[in-house]
């Protein structure tokens, strides 16, 4: 099996491409670097994956260990909605140990050293270690 290293751009609220980049997980990417839309402009396949997975089936002991990702499958043309991130409507937060709430997850995040994904957390994981300390206003 080959990974699909897709390439996208980012779009901004006009719909213009503002940044190329390339990942194994577009949708990842997209949250990562908080906007709202990309396009997926082109994609190759990634022996690497094929490889590690032949010599892992053979017994080869391999130090590199393979991360299996998300399946979601993208074609040329496909445009991914970052759903996570509202860019004019954004999710509040409440902190739960001081009660400051926070215009965004974001906010949030950056003020408080927090991974920028506890948006994506909270909103689609029920059993987050984040529910503990956020709650979604």
């Amino acid at each position: 099996m080959k990974k699909k290293v897709y390439i996208y751009a980012l779009l901004d609220e006009e719909d213009n491409e503002i940044y190329v980049g390339k990942s194994t997980c577009p949708r990842e990417r997209l949250i990562a670097h908080l906007k709202p839309k990309c396009v997926i402009l082109d994609y190759f396949y990634d022996k690497e994956h094929y490889w590690i997975n032949k010599l892992t089936v053979e017994g080869k002991k391999l130090k590199n260990k393979e991360k299996l990702k998300n399946s979601e499958t993208w074609e040329v043309g496909d445009i991914i909605v970052n759903n996570y991130r509202k860019s004019k409507n954004q999710v509040r937060v409440k902190y739960l140990p001081t009660g400051k709430i926070y215009h965004s997850c974001y906010a949030a995040a950056m003020e408080l050293g927090y991974p920028l994904s506890i948006s994506h957390s909270l909103q689609n994981s029920p059993k987050s270690k984040y529910h503990d300390v956020f709650q979604l206003i």
